[in-house]
C-alpha cells in the first residue's frame, strides 16, 4: 500500500475520531444552567436572545440592564439573532439552543481552516491534523459549546482571512467579493477578533510585495499595484461599516446616563491595557498561564518551539509568522487577554497551526519508524485532550454555581411587565435573566449618582419599578434609599434579606407576593422578623429555624423544623412538667420528610388556662398535611378539641400517624382555629413531635 494513500487514511480517520470526541464532549452538560465559567458573559448573550426570541428584532437590539431604552449595543448580534431563530424552529429551550448553534459556526469555520492549511505549505492529507487539533483543544471543546459569540466571530473572521489570501494570489474575483462582505460581517460580529486576523492578512500581504517585487517576477509593477488594489478594497468594508456600526453603538449608549461609561471611547483603557502592563512580567505570566491551560499545554509547546521554530528549517518561517500572529492579541488588546481566557479563542489556532508543523516536521524524521512518529503526533493529540478534562470539563459536569435563588424570588413577587432596580451588582445579567424581568441596573461607578438613575426612573411608567434590590455595604444605610422607597412607593421595610442582599417590595404587590413568597422553601433569604404572612384570620410571622437563636425553642421537635409560622413571639410552656412548644393557633411547624421516615408520633393538647376562669375557647384543630414536592397537599391526620364542652379533650394527647410508602417532601403540622375562625384563648401546644 502507498504511504501516501496510508498517510491519508490515517490523518483522515483521526479526523472523524476527533469530530465524534468532540461531539461526546460537547454534549456533556448541554442542558445544564449557564453558570458556568465566564457566566457574566455568557447570561447576558442569552438575555439578548431571549428578549430577540420574544419581542422580535430591533437595530438596537434589547439589553434590558439599564432602563430605556433597553439597549446597549456591543457587537452586531448575528449570534443571538441565530439562537433565537433556531430555537424557535426547534422547539428546544434557549441554553441548549444557543450551545448547538455556537457549535455549529466552529464547523462552518473548519474547511477554511483546511484551505489556510494549504497557504502554510502543508499537503493535502496533513491539513486534516490542523482540524484535528482545532477540534481537541480546551478552548474549543469548551467555548464552542458555551453560550457566547466567540465561535461566530472565529468563523466569520478565518472564512474572510482565507477569501482575502485567495483575492490577492489573483484568484477568480469572486474570493475578493467574499472577502469584502465577509470582512464587514467579522467587523459587525466582534472587531477585537477581526483586529487580530488582519496581522496574518498583512503578513501574507507582505510576503506576495515582496514575491511580486522580485526582479524575477513578471510585470513588476503591476503585480505590486494588483496586490495593493485587491487588499485595500477587501478592508474597506470592513473598516468603514464597522466604524458606522461604532458610531450607531454610541449614540444608542450615549443616550442613557447609566451606560454611557460603556462607548467605546470610555472602554479603551479596558481594552487594550496600559504600556506599563504591557511591560510587566505578571502581565504575561497570566498571559502564559491562559495560553497553557487553554490553548496548548506546556509539553506542546515545548514541543511547537523545538520541531517548529528550531529545527522546523523548511517551514520555520511559516512557523514565526503563526506565532507573531498569536501575540497580535495580547499585545494589542493587553488586558482582554490578561483578564479572559475565552479571549485566546481568537489567536489560539495560530499557534495549534504551529504546533501541526512541528508535527509535521516529526512525520518526516526518517530516521524514525513511522510507528514511532506517529506515537508522538497521538501523545501530543492526547494532552491537549487531557489538560481540557483536568480544567474545563469538569465545570461542564458540575455547574460553579446554582441559579439565584432571588431570581426565583423575584420572579413570584412582581408581575412579567414589571422593572426591577438592583443596586451592587453593577451590570450582572443574573439576577433579570432568571427573574425574567427588564432592570435598571445601578453600575458601580454610577453608584452614587442619584442624578443619573432618576433621570433613568422618569423614564419609566409610575408603579412599574415594584422591586429593589441592594447588595454589598450600601445595604447598611437605609437612609440613603428611603428618598428612592417613598418615590417609587415602595413598602419602608425589608421583606427579605440574606447575609448580603436586602430585598423591598412595592406595596402593590405585597399582598399577592407573601403569600407565594410564604410557599417558597427558601433556604439564602428569609424574612425580615416580623414579616408579615398574610392570609387566614390572622397575619402571622415566619422564623426560619436556623435563624434562631434559642434552639430550646424547637428541642421537643426531631427533626427539627424547617420554618414556623406563628401570630405572635415564640414561647415555651410548661404542662405537667414537661416543657412545651406555644402553638397558638393558627400556627404552621414546617418538616421536612426525612428519606425513608414512616411515621409521625406527636404529643399535643390545649393549655389549662384557655378554659380555666373567664377565659372560653371555642376549640381547635391539630392537622398534620403532607406537601409532596410538585406542591400537592394532602391531610393524612386532623384531630378537632373542645375542652370547654368534651373534658375527655383536655390534657395532653397522643398520635401515631403512618406515612404514605416512598413519602417525600414535608410535614406540616398545624393548630387551626375552629369553626367560627375564633382565635380568642386558642392556647394551643405541641410537647412532642417526632418524624422517624
Amino acid at each position: 500500500m502507498p504511504r501516501r494513500f496510508s498517510e491519508n487514511t490515517a490523518c483522515v480517520g483521526l479526523f472523524i475520531f476527533s469530530v465524534v470526541l468532540n461531539l461526546v464532549f460537547s454534549s456533556v452538560g448541554l442542558r445544564h444552567s449557564l453558570l458556568e465559567v465566564h457566566d457574566f458573559r455568557q447570561v447576558q448573550t442569552a438575555l439578548t436572545a431571549r428578549c430577540l426570541q420574544e419581542e422580535g428584532w430591533s437595530l438596537a437590539y434589547p439589553t434590558p440592564l439599564f432602563g430605556p431604552p433597553w439597549s446597549a449595543p456591543m457587537e452586531f448580534p448575528f449570534y443571538q439573532v441565530c439562537v433565537a431563530r433556531f430555537g424557535a424552529l426547534t422547539g428546544l429551550p434557549l441554553e441548549p439552543a444557543g450551545r448547538l448553534v455556537a457549535l455549529g459556526f466552529l464547523y462552518l469555520s473548519l474547511p477554511a481552516w483546511f484551505g489556510l492549511a494549504g497557504l502554510l505549505g502543508l499537503p493535502p492529507a496533513r491539513r486534516w491534523l490542523l482540524l484535528s487539533l482545532i477540534l481537541l483543544s480546551p478552548v474549543y471543546l469548551y467555548y464552542s459549546r458555551s453560550f457566547m459569540i466567540e465561535s461566530t466571530t472565529l468563523c466569520a473572521s478565518a472564512w474572510f482571512l482565507f477569501a482575502y489570501c485567495r483575492a490577492l494570489e489573483g484568484r477568480r474575483a469572486v474570493w475578493l467579493a467574499a472577502a469584502m462582505v465577509l470582512g464587514a460581517v467579522a467587523a459587525l460580529a466582534k472587531v477585537t477578533t477581526l483586529i487580530v486576523f488582519l496581522v496574518p492578512a498583512v503578513i501574507f500581504t507582505c510576503v506576495q510585495l515582496w514575491r511580486a517585487s522580485r526582479p524575477a517576477a513578471t510585470s513588476t509593477w503591476p503585480g505590486v499595484q494588483r496586490i495593493i488594489a485587491h487588499g485595500l478594497a477587501a478592508i474597506a468594508p470592513a473598516v468603514i461599516i464597522g466604524a458606522v456600526w461604532v458610531r450607531f453603538s454610541d449614540s444608542v449608549k450615549g443616550s442613557n446616563p447609566l451606560t454611557q461609561a460603556l462607548m467605546s471611547g470610555n472602554m479603551g483603557l479596558f481594552n487594550f491595557g496600559t504600556l506599563g502592563q504591557r511591560l510587566a512580567g505578571s502581565t504575561w505570566e497570566q498571559i502564559l498561564r491562559h495560553t497553557s491551560v487553554a490553548v496548548l499545554p506546556t509539553a506542546n509547546l515545548g514541543l511547537m518551539a523545538v520541531f517548529a521554530l528550531i529545527l522546523g528549517r523548511a517551514r520555520r518561517g511559516a512557523s514565526l509568522l503563526l506565532v507573531l500572529s498569536f501575540l497580535a492579541g495580547p499585545l494589542i488588546f493587553t488586558n482582554l487577554y490578561f483578564v479572559h481566557d475565552y479571549y485566546f479563542y481568537a489567536n489560539g489556532v495560530f499557534l495549534l497551526g504551529a504546533l501541526v508543523l512541528a508535527w509535521s516536521q516529526i512525520l518526516d524524521l526518517e530516521a524514525f519508524s513511522l510507528a514511532a512518529r506517529w506515537v508522538v503526533v497521538g501523545a501530543s493529540l492526547g494532552l491537549q485532550v487531557f489538560s481540557y478534562s483536568v480544567t474545563y470539563l469538569s465545570v461542564q459536569r458540575h455547574p460553579l454555581h446554582e441559579p439565584p435563588e432571588l431570581g426565583a424570588i423575584l420572579a413570584a413577587a412582581t408581575h412579567p411587565d414589571d422593572v426591577l432596580l438592583i443596586y451592587g451588582h453593577d451590570w450582572e445579567a443574573h439576577l433579570p435573566y432568571f427573574a425574567h424581568r427588564r432592570a435598571v441596573m445601578i453600575v458601580d461607578n454610577r453608584i452614587l449618582d442619584t442624578q443619573a438613575r432618576d433621570q433613568v426612573l422618569d423614564r419609566i411608567a409610575a408603579g412599574r419599578v415594584t422591586a429593589l434590590v441592594v447588595t454589598g455595604e450600601m445595604r447598611k444605610d437605609p437612609g440613603f434609599f428611603k428618598p428612592l422607597i417613598q418615590r417609587l412607593r415602595l413598602h419602608p421595610d425589608v421583606v427579605l434579606l440574606s447575609d448580603d442582599t436586602v430585598l423591598y417590595l412595592a406595596e402593590s404587590r405585597l399582598n399577592e407576593a407573601l403569600p407565594r413568597l410564604e410557599a417558597m422553601p427558601l433556604s439564602t433569604f428569609h424574612f425580615d422578623v416580623p414579616a408579615p404572612v398574610t392570609g387566614g384570620v390572622i397575619s402571622r410571622m415566619r422564623y426560619l429555624t436556623a435563624a434562631l437563636k434559642d434552639k430550646q425553642l424547637v428541642a421537643m421537635m426531631h427533626p427539627a423544623p424547617l420554618q414556623i409560622i406563628h401570630p405572635f413571639a415564640l414561647a415555651l410552656h410548661t404542662v405537667e412538667g414537661r416543657t412545651v412548644f406555644n402553638a397558638h393557633a393558627p400556627t404552621d411547624i414546617v418538616f421536612a420528610i426525612p428519606a425513608g421516615a414512616t411515621q409521625l408520633t406527636a404529643d399535643y393538647g390545649v393549655l389549662p388556662d384557655a378554659y380555666a376562669g373567664k377565659n372560653e375557647t371555642d376549640g381547635m384543630e391539630f392537622r398534620v398535611e403532607m406537601v409532596r414536592p410538585d406542591g400537592a397537599r394532602t391531610t393524612i391526620a386532623s384531630v378537632y378539641l373542645d375542652p370547654m364542652r368534651r373534658t375527655t379533650d383536655r390534657g395532653t394527647r397522643q398520635m401515631k400517624v403512618l406515612l404514605p410508602a416512598g413519602a417525600a417532601g414535608e410535614l406540616w403540622c398545624r393548630t387551626l382555629p375552629g369553626p367560627a375562625d375564633n382565635i380568642s384563648c386558642d392556647w394551643a401546644y405541641w410537647a412532642k413531635i417526632e418524624i422517624r
